[in-house]
């Protein structure tokens, strides 16, 4: 289960940093794709965007406990 996330005593749930992270990753990987122009090759650009979110968000969810317990011997 992904507990929330303390950022500075406001409590935010994992789900949403792990889509912000997802969401990060997204625009990075879009622009690079419009650098590319992958996006000429493919059918719904918008499909595309929503299936690389979704491969996003669950690598995200996946690697959250791991990096909690980096974030937490750090401190």
């Amino acid at each position: 289960m992904i507990a929330e996330v303390d950022l500075f005593g406001i409590f935010l749930s994992g789900m949403f940093v792990a889509a912000c992270l997802a969401g990060i990753a997204l625009i990075i990987v879009r622009r690079a794709f419009l650098w590319v122009g992958f996006y000429r090759l493919v059918w719904h650009r918008h499909l595309v965007d929503l299936a690389l979110f979704t491969i996003f968000l669950a690598a995200a969810v996946k690697a959250m406990p791991a990096l909690a317990g980096a974030l937490g011997r750090m401190s």
